[in-house]
């Protein structure tokens, strides 16, 4: 469990979330669905990013309900492959499985993870509003409050 008011990392059983949903393993990745727009998406777990990254290419069109912000909020993002451009959205309502996570800001990124990366995007745990998450393997459930 990662709780971020904390700032603590705890190796075993604890109190249960309020709200889980199953993850899938893409060794050694773990994903979850997520539903944004009337689409399913599956999202990286990343505890690294800040928040929520769409990769363009694997939406094609764009979700009817992001809406853009002013173009100068437009940001060149910097990874290891090198720049891409990256556009900020606002999502009304996006939801893990069945629960919701509330509006969300939203990365929309012009790069790509590779064809060989089943997932969508990356879901950032520091800025989605998460207080604590939990990795339950046993289970294969992700869990947050």
């Amino acid at each position: 469990m990662i709780d971020y008011r904390k700032r603590t990392i705890v190796f075993s059983s604890t109190e249960a979330p309020k709200e889980s949903v199953p993850f899938e393993t893409q060794k050694p990745y773990l994903t979850v669905k997520a539903h944004l727009g009337g689409r399913e998406l599956r999202l990286l777990v990343d505890s690294a990013t800040p928040g929520l990254l769409l990769f363009a290419s694997r939406l094609g069109n764009l979700p009817a309900d992001l809406e853009q912000l002013a173009a100068g909020q437009d940001a060149p993002m910097f990874t290891a492959t090198g720049t891409m451009r990256a556009r900020w959205f606002h999502a009304s309502q996006v939801r893990l499985g069945t629960q919701s996570i509330g509006s969300q800001m939203i990365l929309v990124a012009d790069g790509d993870a590779g064809p060989e990366y089943e997932f969508d995007g990356l879901l950032g745990l520091a800025k989605t509003g998460f207080q604590k998450v939990w990795f339950d393997f046993e289970n294969g459930l992700f869990g947050w409050t």
